[in-house]
């Protein structure tokens, strides 16, 4: 008999910090002069005032302006397939960025359809809104410990404390959203998805 072993449980997420804060810099002036020009997705959300390009509206894995943070994305990807023994091949198929003005939200969701997602913070002021991440096993216990640097909540509720520059990988099916962005400067941030590859 030969057992075949997968590995299902746990998430394991990953971090990387982009260095280039010129580069940065360009890209947050570029994602404003989009917003004058591509119409807002997101109309049947019930964040719906959240300005951002998806549903098509826009694709930034084809934006020639992104295509230097969109290696350094792929390449982050690759590392952490490799860090996490995922024997995988993935390809970056979409990706849109999101403009929180004061207020702003976004509710609960997930990646569907998809087998890794990425957060890129773009901007991200003194008092911007965290992302939250759900545990997909609520009701399992964890221990706090595990998460050192990260407030944990029973609930299975992880806040993420990014920083400008930050990107953070994870599986598609991990539940998050967005909380109230109470800072007058925007929040911006880059959404990218990886389906396998055939």
């Amino acid at each position: 008999m030969t057992i075949e072993l997968s590995q299902y449980f746990p998430t394991t997420f990953g971090v990387n910090h982009f260095k280039d804060e010129d580069y940065r810099q360009e890209l947050i002036k570029h994602c404003y002069d989009l917003k004058t020009k591509i119409k807002s997705g997101g109309e049947d959300w019930l964040s719906n005032e959240t300005y951002n390009t998806s549903d098509g509206q826009y694709n930034i894995v084809n934006d020639k302006k992104f295509e230097t943070l969109n290696k350094w994305i792929v390449k982050s990807v690759e590392e952490y397939l490799i860090k996490t023994t995922m024997n995988i091949t993935l390809n970056l198929v979409d990706g849109w960025l999101n403009i929180y003005n004061k207020n702003n939200y976004q509710e609960l969701h997930r990646h569907n359809t998809y087998v890794m997602s990425c957060i890129f913070y773009l901007q991200a002021p003194n008092n911007f809104a965290q992302t939250m991440f759900y545990s997909p096993y609520s009701e399992m216990v964890i221990n706090e410990a595990i998460y050192k640097n990260q407030k944990f909540d029973p609930s299975g509720r992880i806040n993420f404390k990014a920083k400008e520059g930050d990107l953070v990988m994870f599986r598609s099916y991990v539940q998050h959203a967005v909380g109230l962005h109470k800072d007058n400067k925007d929040r911006i941030t880059l959404a990218y998805n990886f389906k396998e590859a055939k």
